[in-house]
């Protein structure tokens, strides 16, 4: 039986006389043979054109399939290859991959041929097609990995931690322990809540706890300084947990923990609008067909630091690089994404020199929207912050705090759009609420109040160069970082004299204790060497003073 490839060639050979062949394809039109097809369509998304130079339809469709290779080139970063196989030159292909037709326009997924195009022939219906299928290729989720057969906390109960059973602990996780004194006012506040915890989170993160007093050298070990101390223990990593001990606050966070320990939760273009909606502040790694999986574990790592905290998603939909102006020919990227806006965001474009440490100072200096409150919840991470010098504090009611978000939102976009000056983040803080607080940290006493707070040195100012108070204006703020960066405004301190003289004593001393600990002979040579250059000094001294009185009896009284 001849086959329809032969058939049709050796009647386009009879009329070629009528039917000259199609111009030969220039250079930008990738062919494929019989000897690397299968090699080339291994791997990826691939749209083939099966044709016949001497097809009257392969004729005209020639430039819009030109025109397509050019407008899909950027598609190869997402794993999208366009190709062409000459049947008259490949017969034997062709009959393999049963071609029937000129031209045939078959899709192929990673060697596999999915689906014959039947639509119109037009740029803009082809054109959507691919786009289309990029889409879903793209979207393919990334394989779970072998999931424990243990289910954690399978009884919802609170497990009692000690010195022998808490290393097993760790390692089965994940873990979310409270470190407590039996003596302590708010632990004891906190049982009950700890208590209902560990039942609403039966089969999601085991629930325990540690009797300080009966295990102290365990506390001592995992550095607790204070009770209670609450830490997450998930995957070789460690997280403290410095929100309110509620359990409106507690779930959601070690619920969202866990959830993001376990992987970057996939986004694509239809879920954007709503994550910016509700979300004030987000990541999202966007990766292409060619990122190498290094850069997936660099950026899971980096996310480890802000478990429970900022949202890190992943995406390799193409129109999510679209959507944030990234190229994805210059490989991974992460997009900070703040302030329910989508335009002009900052990207970090990933490396072969990049480490996990370079990508996590990058999102702890983005992670903050414009301007925000300042709760309990957040005051360590914002106040103590590595990645700012300063804080604006904006003291308002709450019913003002709409407004007062716009003015410190303008006021951080104007500031943060300079290459100079200090990293500053803008908040306000609810004066019902904080009244005490403030009152004896910054001598606040009405609103609105604007303090610029250096809380890392406890130090703030209150007024501009003209000695008023800073007033609630986006300009004026930025005027007085201005001042403040050029050493116009005179701080003050948070703390009275008193209080900065036993600081000042207080950190001397954990110096000292701590060299001891880590250098304890260096340490008690420097204490004898100090002590002898000392006695030798005063022993000196004495001599010389022994040696004059000598002198002056053996001369006498004077005469004068």
């Amino acid at each position: 039986m001849v086959s329809w490839t032969i058939l049709s060639t050796i009647v386009a050979l009879a009329l070629g006389i009528r039917a000259a062949p199609v111009e030969s394809s220039t250079e930008s039109l990738k062919q494929l043979t019989q000897a690397d097809f299968s090699d080339a369509t291994a791997k990826g998304l691939w749209l083939i054109e099966f044709f016949s130079p001497y097809c009257v339809h392969c004729k005209r469709f020639k430039s819009t399939w030109q025109q397509l290779t050019l407008d899909k080139a950027s598609k190869a970063s997402f794993g999208f290859q366009m190709a062409q196989v000459d049947c008259i030159a490949q017969g034997d292909l062709c009959n393999e991959q049963n071609v029937t037709f000129y031209p045939k326009i078959t899709m192929y997924q990673d060697g596999q041929a999915m689906e014959t195009y039947n639509g119109d022939r037009s740029l803009e219906d082809v054109s959507e097609y691919i786009d289309e299928h990029v889409r879903v290729f793209t979207r393919r989720e990334i394989s779970p990995g072998a999931t424990s057969p243990i289910v954690p906390n399978a009884l919802g109960h609170v497990v009692q931690l000690t010195d022998t059973t808490f290393g097993a602990a760790v390692a089965e996780g994940p873990l979310f322990v409270k470190m407590f004194a039996p003596w302590c006012g708010h632990c004891k506040k906190l049982a009950p809540v700890w208590t209902e915890l560990a039942s609403r989170m039966k089969g999601v993160v085991n629930i325990g706890e540690v009797n300080c007093d009966e295990h102290s050298t365990l506390c001592k070990k995992e550095g607790v300084s204070g009770y209670p101390t609450l830490t997450l223990y998930q995957s070789g990593n460690k997280l403290d947990y410095h929100g309110a001990r509620t359990l409106v606050a507690l779930e959601p966070w070690i619920t969202k923990a866990v959830a993001a320990s376990s992987g970057l939760p996939m986004l694509d273009t239809s879920e954007l609008e709503q994550v910016v909606k509700t979300e004030p502040a987000f990541f999202v790694y966007l990766r292409t067909f060619t990122s190498p999986e290094s850069d997936l574990d660099m950026v899971t790592r980096a996310s480890h630091a802000h478990l429970g905290g900022i949202q890190i998603y992943q995406g390799t939909d193409p129109d999510l690089f679209d959507q944030f102006g990234a190229d994805p020919a210059s490989g991974s990227v992460i997009v900070s994404v703040k302030d329910h806006q989508v335009d002009s965001p900052s990207i970090l474009h990933l490396s072969a020199d990049m480490s996990v440490r370079s990508i996590e100072r990058w999102l702890n200096r983005h992670r903050f929207p414009s301007a925000f409150e300042l709760t309990a919840g957040n005051f360590p991470d914002v106040m103590r912050s590595s990645a700012a010098d300063l804080v604006v504090l904006t003291v308002v009611g709450r019913s003002d705090s709409a407004s007062t978000e716009t003015i410190l939102g303008e006021a951080s976009r104007v500031w943060n759009r300079r290459a100079h000056g200090p990293s500053v983040l803008f908040v306000w803080m609810d004066f019902e609420q904080w009244e005490d607080w403030l009152r004896t940290m910054y001598g606040v006493k009405s609103t609105p109040s604007v303090v610029l707070a250096d809380h890392k040195h406890l130090l703030y100012y209150d007024v501009d160069e003209t000695e008023k108070a800073i007033a609630l204006d986006a300009r004026k703020i930025v005027s007085a970082l201005d001042a403040m960066s050029s050493r116009s405004l005179v701080p003050k301190h948070s703390e009275n004299w008193i209080e900065r003289k036993i600081r000042v004593v207080h950190n001397g001393l954990e110096v000292f204790g701590e060299a001891l600990a880590h250098h304890l002979y260096l340490t008690l040579f420097a204490i004898i060497g100090t002590l002898a250059a000392v006695f030798f000094f005063f022993q000196r001294i004495v001599a010389a003073d022994t040696r004059d009185l000598s002198h002056r009896s053996r001369m006498g009284a004077r005469l004068d």
